[in-house]
């Protein structure tokens, strides 16, 4: 399945895989780069959630970056 990833600048890498996080709301998102991102699912959209755009070189290093953020903000 191939989705688009908005992310500001006008970069639309394409997402070649995912894992559905927090019920849904948010995701993991693989490109087509081999880049990991923790993404918002908005309906149709990926949005990025940190504003840096951060994205994540493993599954193992997004996966501690949401859990950190769940914790924090308690989401």
């Amino acid at each position: 399945m191939k989705e688009c990833v908005r992310i500001s600048g006008g970069m639309t890498p394409i997402v070649t895989d995912y894992k559905l996080l927090d019920g849904g709301k948010r995701a993991l998102c693989l490109t087509e780069n081999n880049i990991v991102l923790l993404a918002e699912v908005r309906y149709w959209i990926w949005r990025s959630i940190e504003e840096t755009e951060k994205y994540f070189k493993s599954c193992s290093e997004a996966l501690w970056a949401f859990n950190t953020l769940k914790e924090t903000f308690g989401e």
